[in-house]
């Protein structure tokens, strides 16, 4: 994985290394919503599993994998969100958030919204500059997350798919966010 390390003022984008397991844990494990209504299951293993995850194959195209940790060193001293992101992924100009989440004890506090809207589109916009997209599929009964997208003036994609988690069904819901729209627009979602 390489180090793309980067600090827009407000938060801090540090890549995740074997050695930050045990924050990856904290901020996993500290988030009962998502395991309780969203995943239905245990957080067990899924700090070791994010770890050792592949990146996915596109012909004619280099994916990137992205897995920072998030610092906000105004609000805390440890990292207080991660953010999983597959860039070139489904094609190149498209980044692709495959697990983004905030520590339960800094929800609704603007790290969430400022990170997707700001921190990210920068850091792409610095790193990767042939990026235009941000894509974010969750399922629609991870509520606080789809609020959080569409503060952010994501757009809902007319891409979905049904799953099926745990027995009960759910529909994942894909959003869009052009970073160029994102960065040049008003700055802070509303």
């Amino acid at each position: 994985m390489i180090s793309n390390d980067f600090s827009d003022g407000r938060l801090r984008c540090r890549t995740v290394l074997p050695t930050d397991l045990a924050s990856v844990r904290d901020i996993l494990v500290h988030n009962s919503h998502y395991h309780q209504n969203v995943v239905f299951r245990s957080p067990e293993g899924l700090a070791e599993r994010t770890l050792d995850v592949e990146v996915p194959q596109v012909q004619g195209s280099r994916v990137f994998r992205r897995f920072h940790l998030i610092e906000a060193p105004t609000l805390s001293p440890k990292p207080v969100a991660l953010c999983d992101t597959f860039v070139g992924f489904p094609n190149h100009k498209t980044a692709s958030v495959a697990l983004f989440m905030v520590h339960e004890g800094y929800h609704r506090r603007g790290v969430g919204s400022h990170f997707l809207t700001q921190t990210l589109p920068k850091f792409l916009r610095e790193v990767h500059p042939a990026v235009t997209w941000i894509s974010v599929s969750l399922t629609d009964n991870n509520v606080p997350a789809l609020r959080c997208l569409l503060k952010c003036r994501y757009a809902r994609g007319n891409q979905w798919e049904k799953l099926d988690a745990m027995g009960r069904p759910v529909t994942a819901i894909t959003f869009k966010l052009n970073i160029a729209e994102a960065l040049d627009g008003a700055g802070e979602p509303v």
